[in-house]
């Protein structure tokens, strides 16, 4: 597998929530791809990484951005992005900031996490199926 199929299957596997913040974790940590599949060669920085395995998600149909209450208009939390996958992705870059800055908001708070958690407007909603595949409802991860 490579470093962006890597991500996508630990996300999906071992993620209980699988918001955006946890899908950002998993492109951010080289050790555990490497740990889990050491044959993984890392091509890609973790902003580009999060992205790439970001719009293979959103792609499949399984996976959209919804509002939260970071969003403009706290009256749309939860709301699911009607646009198109590559015009989600290109909403959610528009307030995106990269690794360096997320670590710095978060050394000087404390918290790991705190751009998904303040200032994010997006999170990412996974399809949820029956024992026969089925849809039965989105699920909304923080």
């Amino acid at each position: 597998m490579n470093q962006i199929e890597v991500i996508i299957h630990l996300f999906q596997k071992n993620s209980l929530i699988k918001g955006v913040g946890c899908l950002w974790w998993y492109a951010c940590n080289n050790a555990l791809i490497q740990d889990k599949h050491p044959n993984t060669k890392i091509e890609y920085d973790s902003n580009s990484a999060f992205f790439k395995a970001l719009e293979i998600l959103l792609n499949c149909g399984d996976y959209c951005l919804f509002y939260t209450l970071n969003s403009e208009d706290p009256l749309r939390d939860g709301e699911h992005l009607s646009e198109l996958p590559q015009e989600q992705l290109e909403l959610l870059q528009r307030v995106w900031i990269d690794k360096e800055a997320m670590d710095k908001m978060d050394e000087e708070n404390g918290y790991l996490g705190w751009y998904f958690l303040i200032y994010c407007p997006y999170s990412l909603a996974h399809k949820i199926y029956d024992e026969n595949g089925n849809f039965i409802r989105w699920h909304h991860a923080v």
